[in-house]
């Protein structure tokens, strides 16, 4: 077995030997200026920067969507998410719940609503509007006459 691995090894160093050879030839029969090997170019990793946080108050109805989506084993999943429609904008924001100012979006589904929030809005290059809650304070039911 030894001997096996050792031939094979040999045998890749050979080849290796041999195409370095060739390598070295062609430039010597061709006298034709190459360029200098371009030194690897890293990549700039740009961080867009958030706005600042800010408080919010949004006004729209909970609405529960269901997904299905298939998981790494490629079993089917039901993925259920409670979003904020806000109708005026045309956009929609995820709500989550946070358990520890007891505040459930859930218990809200269907209902309209006053959302009071920390997070930012922002309007993007194309005019579109944008709103990421980063934390939910408080809901509160709106009465429709």
């Amino acid at each position: 077995m030894k001997k096996v691995l050792l031939a094979m090894v040999m045998a890749a160093l050979v080849v290796a030997v041999s195409a370095q050879a060739e390598v070295a030839v062609a430039p010597a029969a061709a006298p034709v200026a190459s360029p200098a090997p371009a030194a690897p170019v890293a990549k700039a990793v740009v961080k867009k920067e958030l706005p600042p946080v800010q408080d919010l108050e949004l006004v729209g109805k909970v609405v529960q969507q269901e997904k299905v989506r298939k998981n790494k084993e490629g079993v089917e999943v039901k993925q259920t998410t409670i979003v904020l429609d806000i109708t005026a904008d045309g956009i929609q924001v995820l709500l989550q719940a946070n358990k520890k100012d007891n505040v459930d979006p859930a218990a809200f589904v269907g209902k309209d609503v006053k959302v009071f929030a920390k997070g930012y809005s922002e309007v993007n290059a194309k005019g579109k509007k944008s709103v990421r809650i980063q934390k939910v304070t408080k809901i509160e039911a709106l009465v429709t006459p």
